[in-house]
């Protein structure tokens, strides 16, 4: 109900301030235990208010919805959320005292969503599913079951970091295994940490594979003079991109292809003196930065990030997704912001396609990986512009 009728400049705001203030008075209920606990937690000046509107309940969650005064700051509430989720049966702190949240803040409009996930969530089997694009490549599903992809026209590198155990290396092998399957591709793989990587040497659109410091050097060499020549091409031809290649030439389209390091600890560590990039961490950064307009990609996976690993002038040019990390300190290296660190196993976020997204592992056993690895057809030479 607005009260009054502004006849100047100095009168509209007068009414606008009644009409947000009889707004209030309407929808803040003083006995609101929501109210009751933001204002507890400082959340909430005198004149401002949420009202809860409801519950929706999903197989994976229950979504709260609440309507919120506009100047109150989903930031704020965002910052304590581990005393939010505390008050709402939200955080489990296990005998070593590691936190794990399963709420989830975010706003659209004037609405604030509290997304209360399920302690105990059925991971959807994994399955090989065609991609919408070439260009799509299959990251996990979200928490109504669908699959969360990236596209790779727009958003080109991308990094996962996450703590031992997180579910870095199930998440990581659901893309690699689409990939392939699809024939999206061609791979060149990096696998200094001497994991389970190894079932993909010698499967077909794995052109170059290594472990040791020596194998996995020339493995970014090959990848750079790979993307040299293809950069090339696209310049006789005379086109924008890859793209408009493929279009020029149906008959015999270039393909996507992919560095795959599975941890830039070492690689990090072995090419950085002194603060300052060689060598090869500083191939990485100059090829993430020209990689998009010819179909190519870097992934990078870290489970030990810090500022010296994942420096700004690399982490420019990706998406940074994170799993659980250690503590608020690598939460904030992997996506400038806490959260990570008492994220669930398996889960993921990472902020893409203008918005930060959710991303769940898909369930794999090793038996499974290694049944779908075992699908996958065995190598052939390269021959591609």
């Amino acid at each position: 109900m607005l009260i009054g009728i502004p006849i100047a400049i100095g009168g509209i705001a007068w009414a606008y301030s009644i009409l947000i203030s009889d707004r209030a008075n309407d929808t803040y209920d003083k006995e609101d235990p929501y109210n009751k606990l933001f204002r507890n937690l400082k959340l909430l000046e005198d004149n401002e208010w949420v009202k809860y509107l409801g519950t929706d309940q999903k197989k994976a969650y229950d979504l709260m919805k609440f309507e919120i005064a506009e100047s109150v700051s989903v930031l704020e509430f965002i910052k304590v959320i581990d005393i939010i989720a505390e008050k709402m049966d939200c955080l489990v702190i296990d005998k070593e005292n590691n936190k794990t949240n399963y709420l989830s803040i975010y706003y659209e409009g004037e609405i604030m969503y509290f997304r209360k996930a399920h302690k105990e969530i059925e991971h959807a089997p994994f399955t090989v599913l065609r991609p919408p694009t070439n260009d799509h490549i299959l990251l996990g599903f979200n928490f109504d079951y669908a699959p969360v992809w990236l596209d790779l026209s727009k958003e080109p590198n991308w990094l996962l970091g996450g703590v031992v155990r997180c579910g870095k290396s199930t998440l990581t092998h659901g893309t690699l295994i689409n990939i392939l399957a699809n024939e999206q591709g061609y791979l060149f793989m990096c696998d200094r940490k001497h994991s389970e990587f190894g079932y993909y040497r010698g499967k077909k659109g794995v052109v170059e594979f290594g472990r040791t410091k020596e194998e996995c050097e020339k493995v970014i060499t090959a990848f750079k003079e790979f993307a040299e020549k293809r950069m090339k091409v696209i310049e006789e031809e005379n086109v924008r991109n890859y793209l408009a290649y493929n279009s020029r030439h149906p008959e015999k389209p270039m393909k996507r292809f992919f560095l795959i390091i599975d941890e830039i600890n070492d690689i990090a560590l072995e090419n950085i003196k002194k603060d300052e990039a060689i060598g090869y961490y500083k191939i990485l950064i100059s090829l993430a930065s020209k990689l998009g307009y010819i179909g190519g990609s870097i992934y990078i996976g870290c489970q030990r990030p810090s500022a010296t690993v994942i420096r700004g002038d690399l982490k420019c040019n990706f998406v940074c997704i994170g799993m659980r990390t250690i503590n608020e300190g690598n939460s904030k290296i992997i996506l400038d912001e806490v959260g990570l660190e008492s994220l669930p196993i398996y889960q993921a976020r990472g902020r893409f396609d203008l918005r930060m997204n959710d991303i769940l592992a898909y369930h794999l056993t090793d038996q499974q990986l290694e049944a779908e690895i075992a699908k996958l057809p065995n190598n052939e030479k390269v021959q591609d512009k």
